[in-house]
């Protein structure tokens, strides 16, 4: 579990990465509608997205994946909704099974980063299934320390020694798949998120080569609501012709978030406030004026806080509410 004991409703930066998703999905209704697609994912325990896509655009194809046992069985009590098809089934084996009748949105939800070669084989395989207009979204574990944490042993090692691990780790976990060119320098806490993103990149190359059809990025995040970094893409599948005419028509070149190439994902990294301090920021916003914003800002926070508090202003929107209710 990648939240570690933080429970699944109260990781504020996966709430907004899902809340970004949700908004991406809103712009692609103009063109595909939403409701008239099939939703496959891994669920967990809370179903929490399925939930969302039922409320937003009602959507009722709905099939969530799970192997363990004893999360399915929670699962068939914990549905929000009766049309969520809970399956107890591995991701492998569901996706190899998978035949597409109807246009597909998908997330490959992972949480365990020893898995990484087989979650991007399983990525390839539903890949190669999905059509025109279909979205693949995946997270995987960004996490540098998952290949080797030298706090964990008493063996002193130099930066590039513990580099040097983590890459004979990563190249073994990946196999014939281990992205190329890779250097041992990338596998730290900052680069190694570029190099799933690589990886994925050329994953994805190899399942349209030769066809007409391509993987074109939409958003990808980095976030970490717990000791582990998660990195998700989302993207969409389209004749590659007619990707101006999909950015076009669900209007995303102007979009904030959109990230349409195989770069370093955008961060998600909101600070702890106060609800009398994010009702004073969300006071300002929207401000076309960075320069009153930061002003009135300062006044509140200490000039080192003022970037995270940034932070908070581009996700303000998409930031969810906590608060106790009576039942």
């Amino acid at each position: 579990m990648s939240g570690g004991y933080l429970p699944y409703h109260l990781r504020p930066n996966k709430a907004i990465e899902r809340a970004v998703f949700i908004e991406f999905l809103s712009k692609a209704n103009r063109l595909f509608p939403i409701i008239e697609s099939q939703y496959i994912g891994l669920g967990g325990i809370h179903l929490e997205d399925f939930r969302i896509l039922h409320s937003t655009f009602g959507m009722t194809d709905m099939l969530s994946i799970e192997e363990n046992a004893d999360i399915h069985h929670r699962q068939e009590f914990n549905k929000p909704i009766a049309c969520i098809d809970c399956k107890n089934k591995s991701s492998d084996s569901f996706i190899a099974e998978f035949e597409r009748r109807a246009r597909t949105i998908a997330w490959l939800d992972y949480t365990s980063p020893r898995q990484i070669g087989s979650q991007l084989r399983e990525y390839m395989a539903l890949l190669e299934k999905m059509e025109n207009g279909d979205i693949l979204k995946i997270t995987l574990n960004a996490n540098a320390k998952s290949l080797y944490d030298p706090s964990s042993l008493d063996k002193k090692l130099s930066e590039d020694e513990v580099n040097k691990l983590r890459l004979e780790k990563f190249r073994a976990r990946l196999a014939e798949l281990s992205p190329e060119p890779i250097k041992a320098e990338m596998m730290n806490t900052k680069k190694y998120p570029g190099v799933l993103v690589r990886a994925l990149q050329q994953v994805t190359d190899r399942v349209f080569n030769g066809s007409n059809l391509l993987l074109h990025p939409v958003t990808s995040f980095m976030y970490a609501d717990s000791e582990n970094r998660m990195l998700t893409l989302t993207g969409v599948v389209l004749r590659r012709e007619e990707v101006h005419v999909y950015e076009e028509t669900c209007q995303l070149s102007k979009w904030e978030f959109y990230n349409p190439n195989w770069v370093l994902p955008q961060i998600i990294n909101i600070p702890d406030l106060t609800l009398k301090e994010r009702m004073a920021i969300d006071s300002l916003l929207p401000s076309q004026d960075d320069e009153h914003l930061t002003g009135k800002l300062r006044q509140w926070f200490s000039e080192g806080e003022i970037p995270l508090i940034k932070e908070y202003v581009r996700f303000y929107r998409h930031f969810p509410h906590y608060s106790k209710i009576v039942i």
